[in-house]
């Protein structure tokens, strides 16, 4: 009985020192700071890095230290473990050509840091720092970086860059930092397909130039995006909804590009402040629940191409006149607050014939009207069918028009012409497959078909006139026009 208990002891005993080997196993640290050498070596050599070729550097551990990095050519690979301290993550200080991959990087107060670096890659990383301190991923006066597919959290700059250029930042996740991307003193700089959520700025450029800022899914940040005496910036197709105070904010800054971006759900949409010279194009411009667009002291700005629709205030322009058409037939804006007639057509819309442009200007102010606002939301290819009268008797003359506008890249379309009956049949007009439109192209024919009427069942009749897509004839663009036999 009793060699029965001492043996039980004696195997909780070692049962319990097993236990508490195998909880420390990973808690490696070494004595300080890790440096990998510009000979290739690892100081000290007993750092859990290991290397077989002197360009391949692996953790085989949990790290609690910081690390220099003194050679050049080389990819530093995390293998998923952990790198923690104070401090400085890792220092890549004047080094060109190195990989950082495949880490967590927690609590220090710069998580990566490159200095007069060149040719760097951060990718596949984990990074949340401390949010009191600087930031996730550090570049100064660094050039033709590459910082991709991380994810930056609760950091106070997930990534900041002062005095760079042509670096890349591409399809990070970023969220709950202070800011998501910030640019100081920079120029040509690539943003493009991250993802920033709940930040409390997505991205900021201030004092930069000739960047872009593309394929974004910016929500529910403070700020969406904004410039700050910045210039040549070019804004395409971001996604840019319910960030609870601004879309695009445009500050003391000109010559940017605004375009085909959905901005939606903000408070407001766009805010242009001491900003002139800007081009707005393209933008669906939604939802928003204080301005769409909002122009404080901000004058000689294009605006046009661009759908308002269901914002609070469409538009609100503060000691600022702006142009806000591109002239026939390119056209304005679409409204979705405003319906006219669409009889005419031409420069001064006084021939005969719809267009796709209301007849009358859309006020705005006494400074600024939209002289071509758009019937339906903008589209670049353009469709309309139209007749010369709207009620006919027999014997009377009908003349079928169409108008054809381009406005951007050429492209081959089908174009269908086709009339629907009061008992619901079809009269195929016209089908043309695969036409070629020319960009630029505004074709119009107001004696495409001319029928003298026989008798026929009294009614309402439609034209319709449709671009159709040429492999599988779904339709792109509609217009119809009604008219009457009595």
């Amino acid at each position: 009985m009793e060699r029965k208990a001492v043996s039980a002891i004696m195997l909780t005993l070692f049962l319990t020192v097993m236990l508490t080997l195998s909880l420390d196993v990973h808690r490696v640290k070494a004595s300080g700071t890790i440096y990998i050498r510009a000979n290739g070596s690892v100081d000290p050599p007993d750092a859990p890095i290991s290397t077989f070729d002197n360009i391949t550097y692996t953790f085989i551990d949990n790290i609690y230290d910081s690390i220099v990095v003194e050679r050049d050519n080389i990819v530093v690979d995390g293998a998923g473990y952990t790198l923690q301290g104070s401090g400085t993550g890792i220092d890549l200080s004047s080094r060109s050509n190195v990989t950082i991959k495949n880490m967590e990087i927690k609590a220090f107060d710069y998580g990566i840091w490159l200095q007069y670096s060149s040719n760097i890659t951060i990718s596949g990383n984990n990074i949340a720092t401390n949010p009191y301190n600087y930031a996730g991923i550090w570049l100064e006066d660094s050039s033709n970086n590459s910082i991709s597919e991380n994810n930056l959290t609760h950091n106070y700059n997930a990534i900041r860059l002062e005095n760079c250029s042509n670096n890349g930042i591409s399809r990070n996740n970023m969220t709950d930092n202070y800011a998501g991307i910030l640019l100081s003193h920079c120029s040509n700089n690539s943003i493009y397909e991250n993802n920033m959520m709940n930040n409390q700025r997505g991205i900021k450029l201030s004092y930069s130039s000739n960047s872009s800022i593309s394929e974004n899914n910016i929500t529910k940040n403070y700020f969406g995006v904004w410039l700050y005496y910045s210039s040549n910036i070019t804004i395409p197709e971001n996604n840019i909804t319910r960030n609870s105070y601004e879309g695009i904010r445009l500050e003391y800054s000109s010559n940017n590009s605004v375009s085909v971006n959905n901005i939606a759900k903000n408070y407001n949409g766009i805010e242009l402040r001491y900003s002139s010279n800007n081009t707005l194009v393209g933008n669906d411009v939604t939802e928003n629940s204080y301005y769409g667009t909002w122009l404080v002291w901000s004058s000689n700005n294009s605006i046009y191409h661009n759908n308002f629709a269901d914002n609070a205030v469409q538009v609100e322009c503060y000691y600022s006149t702006s142009i806000w058409d591109d002239g026939y037939p390119s056209g304005g804006n679409y409204w979705s607050d405003y319906t006219d007639v669409d009889l005419y057509c031409g420069p001064n819309q006084d021939m005969q014939g719809s267009d796709g442009i209301w007849d009358h200007p859309y006020i705005i102010d006494e400074e600024n009207q939209d002289n071509c606002p758009l019937t339906t939301p903008y589209t670049p290819q353009r469709i309309f069918i139209y007749t010369n009268n709207y009620t006919f008797h027999t014997g009377d003359t009908m003349e079928v028009g169409l108008h054809i506008i381009n406005l951007e890249d050429s492209l081959n379309l089908c174009v269908t012409v086709w009339l629907e009956r009061p008992s619901d049949k079809i009269y195929l007009l016209l089908h043309a497959h695969n036409v070629a439109l020319p960009i630029g192209l505004d074709y119009d024919n107001p004696t495409l078909k001319s029928f003298t009427l026989p008798s026929i069942p009294l009614g309402i009749y439609t034209w319709h006139a449709a671009f159709l897509n040429p492999p599988t004839h779904a339709i792109l663009v509609e217009d119809t026009a009604e008219w009457q036999f009595v």
